[in-house]
């Protein structure tokens, strides 16, 4: 999946070779909610902007994430990392035990999960995420650490997570709930020293997913992403 450029790979980066692709995130099919993952979702026009979510109906929020908005983001390439990515914020919707409720909660964790892939801060994102049932995504937070602190930093990489909130269901078990997103990655390298490069060969966009989440009376904790079988 990977090629190199360097004879040598950093033995803590083994599992982002993997992780960074998207191919060794979640497999497993959702479970059965009250629409289907065709539903047209919410849609965002990149995942990194932290700029507030444009006023729509409760159903239907939507959050404005253009790469545009901030003119002081630069994103990273194989020569520099990334400079003033924006900040991940937590919006007052995504308090709400709503379908709109979850649904700024999926983005806000896109944010954040997108902010830990471009300055290896994943503070925000981790706490936004149940440890014990997304271990995957907390190994790729310690690998996006590992990777800034060696001087190194990630081109691309950038999650996807495009809600459809009229998907919203309660599920069995009390205090979780269920909705449909569609989800993808971009295809990312990493750099290393300012001389190795690491380079993935191909990413994801539009994969039919389900996201579960816990309300625990003041705010949404993510415990599953899970994708349909193929």
């Amino acid at each position: 999946m990977f090629r190199s450029t360097a004879p040598k790979i950093i033995p803590a980066f083994a599992a982002f070779a993997l992780l960074i692709s998207g191919c060794g995130v979640l497999t497993s099919p959702p479970a059965s909610t009250e629409t289907n993952a065709e539903e047209t979702p919410v849609t965002s026009a990149s995942p990194t902007s932290s700029s507030p979510p444009s006023s729509t109906a409760a159903t239907e929020p939507t959050h404005n994430t253009s790469h545009h908005e901030d003119s002081a983001y630069t994103p990273a390439t194989n020569k520099a990392p990334a400079l003033n990515p924006p900040k991940p914020k937590i919006y007052d919707e995504s308090t709400e035990l709503t379908a709109r409720g979850l649904s700024y909660a999926t983005m806000d964790w896109m944010v954040s999960h997108n902010y830990a892939v471009t300055t290896g801060d994943s503070t925000v994102a981790r706490a936004a995420i149940d440890s014990k049932t997304l271990p995957a995504f907390i190994e790729m937070y310690d690998t996006y650490d590992e990777v800034y602190r060696q001087d190194s930093w990630i081109v691309g990489g950038i999650m996807y997570l495009e809600p459809a909130p009229k998907s919203f269901a309660e599920t069995e078990r009390p205090g979780v709930y269920s909705m449909n997103v569609r989800y993808g990655r971009e295809c990312g390298s990493w750099t290393m020293d300012h001389t190795e490069t690491y380079e993935c060969t191909e990413g994801s966009r539009g994969i039919p997913a389900t996201i579960f989440a816990r309300f625990t009376g003041e705010r949404w904790i993510i415990e599953d992403l899970l994708f349909a079988p193929a």
